[in-house]
């Protein structure tokens, strides 16, 4: 297990590791843009110059200019001795570890040479596999929050631990009308998520908050036209159970009169959430 870095417990530092990830997640620049005349080195071969001039690399400099934009801070304020600058030393820590992890490729690895260091691409697909893991072992751990505001990524993949959450919940059907092709599901909010972020950011990602539904039932479900209640009871408005249309008749004979949860449910949908949506509904005039 590997040591927590200083900034963890430094408050200056906060989400310090986030904006590394949007840093690098960001677009870079060609590695002549970096350091002109580097992909010009002898060595490289014809395909090493086409990776090479492509605007996917970044410097340790521009990312410590990026996080320290990002925190509001001043790499000036922490002495110009990069051995004793502690900013300086946290963003190195965090580029190391993402080294390990395969997340960060050298430029070295590309073309074998002393001066391509400190120059490296992202390999997004690593990233987001490494970001889930940890997003997934989060919620596992209650850790529900969620701010949308630090890293994309992040944000993204802790969506996905909440929607496979939700499928393990609801065995694959969609709570409400019972489809269950699995590629059609949705993690849905029941309070929607740009209002969690804003108000509950420590729950925007709580699948308590949440309901495993099929793309026809978020729909009706985010418009109030399917409803559930603090009793869980479901209510189809007027709008939708009087339509003469047999398609949507066949979509609306499962509902049933109150919502089936699991004996065993890890997550059921919290009253108070239900409640907030009824309110929420009610104040848009839905």
């Amino acid at each position: 297990m590997s040591r927590p870095h200083r900034y963890t417990v430094n408050p200056e530092f906060t989400n310090l590791e986030k904006f590394v990830w949007e840093g690098l997640n960001s677009t870079g620049r060609t590695v002549h843009q970096i350091r002109p005349g580097e992909d010009q080195a002898a060595g490289a071969t014809p395909d090493h110059k086409r990776l090479m001039n492509r605007p996917v690399w970044h410097s340790k400099s521009e990312l410590d200019e990026f996080v320290s934009r990002g925190l509001g801070l001043k790499l000036d304020d922490y002495g110009t001795d990069k051995s004793k600058n502690a900013l300086y030393k946290a963003v190195a820590n965090e580029i190391a570890r993402l080294r390990r992890a395969g997340v960060l490729v050298d430029l070295r690895k590309v073309k074998p040479s002393k001066t391509g260091m400190g120059i490296w691409r992202l390999d997004r697909t690593r990233l987001e596999r490494l970001v889930y893991s940890r997003a997934k072992r989060e919620i596992k751990d209650r850790d529900y929050s969620s701010t949308g505001t630090s890293c994309v990524i992040f944000v993204r993949q802790k969506q996905n631990a909440f929607r496979n959450e939700l499928l393990a919940e609801y065995c694959k059907r969609c709570a409400l009308c019972g489809f269950k092709i699995p590629e059609y599901m949705i993690g849905a909010h029941i309070v929607p998520y740009s209002v969690m972020r804003e108000e509950d950011p420590r729950n925007a990602m709580n699948p308590a908050n949440g309901l495993l539904l099929c793309r026809f039932c978020d729909v009706a479900f985010e418009k109030g036209s399917i409803t559930v209640g603090a009793d869980l009871g479901i209510t189809v408005s007027g709008y939708l159970r009087d339509r003469r249309d047999d398609v949507v008749r066949s979509w609306l004979a499962p509902i049933p009169a109150e919502l089936r949860i699991r004996r065993d449910a890890q997550y059921p949908p919290d009253p108070r959430y239900l409640q907030w949506k009824t309110d929420l509904l009610a104040g848009a005039g839905g």
